[in-house]
């Protein structure tokens, strides 16, 4: 499991965010390799376990060493690859809907174009606006 460090104010078990690359501000700070260096841009992750260990941030103020897993992410795919233990080949919708209450499942965070994956989950039909058969599953990247 990575070791990383989470803003302290916010950290939990269970909290989740996205890594959005290294701040401009921790390019010169000496624990950048164990903060930043252990996560992949992009991707999210959950907080599994919290560590004593406290450091000052020049972002946040105070980080705590915590243990992180890449999240699960909730997706929509077509129904017929909408199986459990379903090994796919991520590809985003083609999909320009942005306001659709569903967008953010056709186009998620966390995820790139050729990531493969496998269904760990398979949740609840959806509704779609451009009339595409879909089901919502929660994937993990292999």
């Amino acid at each position: 499991m990575p070791i990383t460090m989470v803003d302290a104010a916010k950290v939990a078990p269970g909290y989740a965010f996205v890594n959005f690359g290294t701040p401009e501000e921790c390019t010169t700070c000496p624990l950048v390799g164990v903060c930043i260096g252990n996560l992949e841009p992009g991707r999210r992750y959950r907080v599994k376990a919290l560590r004593e260990k406290e450091h000052s941030c020049r972002v946040f103020g105070k980080v705590r060493v915590v243990e992180v897993e890449e999240e699960v992410v909730k997706i929509a795919v077509i129904k017929r690859r909408a199986y459990l233990g379903a090994k796919i080949k991520y590809e985003p919708l083609d999909c320009d809907k942005i306001l659709c209450g569903n967008y953010k499942y056709c186009v998620p965070e966390g995820l790139k174009k050729g990531d493969n994956c496998r269904v760990e989950e398979t949740l609840e039909d959806m509704e779609c606006g451009r009339n595409f058969s879909l089901q919502l599953v929660a994937l993990r990247r292999r």
